[in-house]
């Protein structure tokens, strides 16, 4: 291992896209392009993902029973090991993975996660608005230890602003304590703008990475959600951080 060696990662939801269309084969070029060393896509099938290994969540119990769309789905150049989809029993299916793979820094553990949107289960459910969203941080605080020790990287869509922006105080607060047992986010705002972007691009991000400290983040890059041709290939811009060892 190199001692100036980094780690490429890409955070990114694929908005339920499908290989079979435009905008799911733009979205995989645009991957390819990227040359990232992990990738953790959200709301995606496995098929955009360039050649390489691949663990996702489990199927998502309320969607079509046919879809190839799983809530996370985690990209490595190397073979992943000691996959779980489960993580803790109260975590709601579909919407979690767990798995260690080697990189060119060692070899590293992830947890990819889907956190419900504020109105998740709202229609279909009769849910309060944000239950689902809580319900699932006390979950996964079940999962991660107090005192640190769990996955070294937190990845996908964590359906909230860092800082906080609109998101009710309790509900940033449950968030912050998790991340709180010994996590860095490497995501808050302000983030860079996408290279050729219009001025209202965000600079805040839904889907983040958070690590532990035996890394630290070096450089952050936002990936368009839209074509140089103004296509959009997702309804929110990619993240690509680039980690090293602390």
């Amino acid at each position: 291992m190199s001692p100036a060696a980094t780690l490429r990662v890409l955070v990114w939801t694929a908005d339920r896209a499908s290989l079979g269309t435009p905008r799911g084969r733009t979205i995989r070029d645009g991957l390819h392009r990227v040359d990232a060393d992990l990738i953790c896509l959200t709301e995606a099938s496995a098929d955009l993902l360039p050649p390489g290994h691949v663990v996702t969540s489990s199927p998502f119990p309320y969607g079509p029973a046919k879809t190839a769309v799983r809530k996370v789905v985690l990209w490595s150049r190397s073979p992943w090991t000691e996959a779980d989809d489960v993580g803790h029993p109260d975590l709601p299916p579909g919407r979690f993975v767990h798995a260690r793979t080697q990189t060119c820094l060692g070899p590293v553990s992830i947890a990819g996660l889907c956190i419900p949107y504020s109105g998740a289960g709202m229609r279909e459910r009769g849910r309060a608005r944000w239950k689902e969203h809580e319900d699932y941080l006390d979950a996964l605080g079940r999962f991660l230890p107090e005192a640190g020790g769990g996955p070294e990287l937190l990845v996908g869509d964590f359906n909230q602003h860092l800082p906080r922006q609109t998101q009710p105080l309790r509900v940033h607060q449950k968030l912050a304590g998790l991340l709180g047992r010994g996590y860095t986010v490497a995501t808050e705002a302000p983030l860079p703008p996408a290279p050729g972007a219009a001025d209202d691009t965000p600079d805040r991000s839904l889907e983040h990475l958070a690590h532990g400290p035996r890394w630290r983040c070096e450089a952050r890059a936002t990936l368009s959600r839209k074509t140089a041709a103004g296509m959009n290939m997702s309804d929110r811009n990619g993240l690509v951080l680039t980690l090293a060892r602390a």
